[in-house]
């Protein structure tokens, strides 16, 4: 027996897969022309190294994540006890990582399709789509056509779309809002927001983001302004109301998500760069919001695969696995994910 969702997908597959192949060269063309990634995450192939989503081509989930990566460096490891059962997908329910943080999506382990959480039935659904963006919270998933032109958003629970014509994507992904009901993308230095419900997109009334090649827009956690890496300035917060400019936050360097905020809203994951001796040095940090104050460093670490559990622990997908880290980087827990999930592909968790 078909659902509404298993109709609307079949009928929209064919229309959209001939987008595939243009996107692989564009993304290709893009990851050349930026030179910023230093490396690719396994299975999520070139939607991955280019940030953008293509409509119509099978596999992952993924979020942002063409953006460059600290330079190569090991966590010191902690031994991690090995699993004495093989974890399953589960018929029901999410799969939990620690405390309420769960898996929202994963890549299918033979790449052609995307596991999401549907809240609505309880249940991972198999999306056919390699790059699907989830929304934290709701039951929403945003899909962008190869070209960029438009914006899909999906809703799992009624199997219902909405259109977006125009302002799909910037060079970076649109990002959604805490309640799941909007999304956020930084295009040609405009500040554009969309509603989910609708589709209506508006335009903030900012003039000249002060942003350079950190140029992409991140929720607060409010939900009341959005924020963009001033780069040596700092994080300049925008009323998503009007567009006034509001605090400039002490934070130095770039913000690539609402995940990078920690629950308590303190302390934010930020990538950031300096020149020493000629040359430029990345890293992963984390930084308290109010002073700037590096408290937390995370070597090796892409900060767009850094999720918050609580305020002293971060969560990081690898190969197969979560791994819990400390804020100095070592690993003090190992939670291994089931065999439907792509080994090493793109995870997205989120807390329910």
């Amino acid at each position: 027996m078909t659902t509404k969702l298993d109709d609307l997908l079949r009928d929209t597959i064919a229309g959209l897969a001939d987008e595939a192949r243009p996107a692989d060269l564009a993304r290709g063309a893009l990851r050349q022309a930026r030179g910023m990634r230093t490396r690719r995450r396994a299975g999520a192939g070139a939607a991955v190294a280019a940030g953008v989503l293509a409509v119509g081509a099978l596999g992952s989930v993924v979020l942002p994540g063409w953006h460059p990566l600290p330079p190569a460096g090991g966590i010191t490891q902690t031994a991690a006890p090995a699993p004495s059962t093989t974890p399953v997908l589960p018929a029901n329910g999410p799969i939990s990582v620690q405390g309420n943080l769960v898996v929202l999506a994963a890549a299918t382990s033979d790449g052609t399709g995307t596991w999401v959480y549907d809240r609505a039935h309880d249940r991972y659904t198999r999306l056919p789509y390699r790059d699907v963006i989830p929304a934290p919270a709701g039951n929403r998933v945003a899909i962008v056509a190869a070209d960029r032109s438009r914006l899909t958003i999906l809703d799992l629970g009624t199997g219902t779309t909405v259109g977006v014509a125009g302002h799909a994507a910037g060079l970076h992904p649109p990002e959604w809002s805490p309640d799941g009901r909007q999304l956020a993308v930084l295009e040609a230095g405009r500040l554009v927001v969309i509603d989910a419900i609708s589709g209506a997109s508006r335009t903030l009334p900012v003039d000249n983001v002060p942003c350079t090649d950190l140029c992409f827009a991140t929720w607060h956690p409010d939900q009341s302004e959005l924020g963009v890496a001033a780069q040596d300035d700092g994080l300049q917060l925008y009323s998503v109301a009007d567009g006034h400019a509001g605090h400039l936050l002490p934070v130095h360097g770039g913000v690539y998500g609402l995940h990078c905020w920690s629950p308590d809203q303190h302390s934010v994951v930020v990538i950031s760069r300096e020149k020493k001796n000629g040359e430029l040095v990345v890293r992963t940090q984390v930084v308290r919001v109010a002073t700037g104050e590096v408290v937390g460093s995370l070597p090796g670490v892409d900060p767009t695969d850094v999720y918050w559990v609580r305020a002293d622990r971060v969560a990081v997908p690898r190969a197969g696995a979560v791994d819990l880290l400390g804020l100095d980087g070592k690993i003090v827990g190992h939670v291994p994910l089931p065999p439907e999930f792509a080994s090493g592909g793109p995870v997205v968790l989120a807390a329910l």
